[in-house]
């Protein structure tokens, strides 16, 4: 450790222009770097504090963000990667009071406390918190490698053989709404379900995996109803939900009109007027007594050529800070049954999720003079651009400067510190990360 009368005023050091930078001696400019290391651990921490009272609270529900690591993409610019990470370890740091506490001090680096917490647990947050202040970070993360491998396979609980069940497919509907399905399938069908899913699913990697697996499979079944491409942009002409509508649901004149699926399932005026966004039509006109007397023939809302013009302008869903680029639907800004045009000026791409936001979250969207569109909450807040305005952090004085530099002097016995973490005495499998 350097004596503390040797380091370098870091925050002189900073306010250096290029000359000055290139006539500082080479062993304070090296300190400035290992300081300035050790007050970005500890800021990291207080910052990731934020991130799990965010967290907490769903804040990052108001702006339609489906997760707290999606809210961070868009409005503090990380990739989808670091966001799930940083939001991850936030959660843990909140039951590892010994290493948040290291973190704080500046005696870890996030890398390294973004290892640890893979495998930490109370019973052994002590012993990790010793040996990752005392290694490199390749080695810690060879040491928490090691310990996931050997505890999935020190796992007496770890079925070594399958057996084939009984085959079934089981549906129920929930209170909420939804239907909960449940399949057994043996090994060798489950592994043919899984690639088809694979194959199928989005590539958004920000939406939690349990969903992208249940958009895949309803893409799966619809591609089968269809015969459709591989690849498809849209739901029109893919397959039909049919839904029976009053025209004066679509127009917002009586919200009591009938409005419901085929199967006689009762909808919302709004989520009709979402599917009929984008939708094929067949108007069925009816006699003073409600008798059908005639049919037309069926219409697309959005043309073919429209739509393929549309999708070769967004790309991409429009909601900002939405990347989806399949499974889009062409939503009207101006409802076309309130007389709304079906043309370019008046259409955009929507996914699944922001297209029912807007009808059924009640979000709005309006179109400003210069022809670029605002995103408004159902509180009234304006949905903005991120925020360029960057507000400097003070250095902690509290942090030593070099805190973050491990005090190891020789190879760790990886081996040893493994077989201790890994299955550690009183520490039940059941109770592991």
């Amino acid at each position: 450790m350097a004596d503390m009368a040797d380091v370098v005023e870091l925050a002189d050091v900073l306010r250096l222009d290029d000359d000055g930078l290139g006539s500082l001696a080479g062993e304070r400019l090296e300190w400035a770097l290992v300081s300035w290391s050790s007050s970005m651990a500890a800021s990291e921490y207080r910052w990731l504090r934020l991130v799990a009272e965010f967290d907490r609270r769903q804040l990052y529900e108001r702006w339609e963000c489906q997760t707290c690591a999606k809210w961070l993409m868009w409005r503090c610019s990380l990739d989808s990667r670091a966001a799930h990470e940083k939001v991850r370890v936030a959660r843990a740091l909140e039951h590892l009071p010994l290493i948040a506490a290291a973190f704080e001090r500046g005696e870890l680096s996030y890398s390294k406390v973004r290892a640890i917490t893979r495998v930490a647990h109370p019973a052994i947050e002590q012993g990790l918190l010793d040996t990752a202040r005392s290694i490199h970070t390749a080695g810690l993360e060879q040491i928490v490698t090691g310990i996931r491998r050997a505890r999935v396979l020190n796992n007496p609980e770890r079925p070594e053989n399958r057996p084939a069940g009984r085959r079934s497919v089981t549906f129920r509907h929930d209170d909420d709404g939804t239907v909960v399905m449940i399949a057994r399938l043996p090994a060798e069908d489950h592994a043919v379900l899984a690639n088809a899913l694979d194959q199928a699913m989005d590539d958004e990697p920000s939406t939690p995996i349990a969903q992208r697996r249940a958009d895949a499979l309803v893409e799966i079944a619809a591609r089968s109803l269809a015969n459709a491409p591989a690849v498809s942009t849209g739901s029109a002409d893919r397959y039909q939900v049919v839904v029976h509508v009053d025209a004066a649901v679509l127009t917002h004149d009586d919200p009591n009109a009938e409005c419901h699926l085929e199967n006689g399932a009762a909808i919302t005026a709004e989520t009709a007027r979402r599917l009929s966004c984008d939708s094929n039509l067949v108007r069925l006109y009816q006699d003073a007594d409600g008798r059908p007397v005639a049919l037309s023939a069926k219409t697309r809302v959005v043309p073919t050529a429209m739509r393929r013009a549309l999708h070769a302008r967004d790309r991409s869903c429009r909601f900002p800070g939405c990347t989806h680029r399949a499974w889009l639907d062409a939503h009207h800004v101006h409802h076309w049954s309130d007389g709304g045009p079906t043309h370019l000026d008046n259409l955009l791409l929507l996914c699944r999720r922001h297209h029912r936001a807007v009808h059924e979250h009640h979000w709005t969207i309006t179109t400003l003079p210069d022809g670029s569109l605002q995103f408004t909450n159902p509180d009234g807040w304006a949905l903005d651009q991120p925020p360029t305005e960057v507000h400097p952090i003070n250095l902690n004085p509290d942090v030593q400067p070099d805190a973050i530099t491990p005090d190891w002097h020789d190879r760790p016995e990886y081996h040893y510190i493994i077989s201790v973490f890994a299955d550690p005495p009183g520490l039940h499998h059941s109770t592991w990360n």
